[in-house]
């Protein structure tokens, strides 16, 4: 159980910035992850015939949102570069 409440908690970041943007993310990838099951329980009662392309959407986008939740290797975010600590001791020695 405590498995899933850190599956649906918000990340909470040092700066109160980056926890109010990481949680406004968690949010739109639940509602990505979530309203994609509605919308083809809906299809197949309004539109049986287009259930079958609903459901490829559905598993698409699913797809698309597992993909992008991944984090990348070495705990950063894609398209985040590593950088180095101000004062660090390679910037120091190409300083002199």
């Amino acid at each position: 159980m405590s498995g899933l409440r850190r599956l649906l908690a918000a990340p909470v970041l040092e700066d109160e910035a980056q926890t109010q943007q990481a949680f406004k993310l968690h949010v739109i990838l639940w509602a990505l992850v979530v309203v994609p099951v509605p919308y083809v329980l809906l299809t197949a009662i309004v539109a049986p015939a287009s259930t079958g392309r609903a459901g490829v959407e559905a598993a698409a986008g699913e797809a698309a949102n597992a993909f992008h939740a991944q984090p990348e290797a070495g705990g950063r975010d894609a398209g985040q570069k590593r950088r180095r600590p101000s004062g660090s001791a390679a910037t120091v020695r190409r300083a002199r």
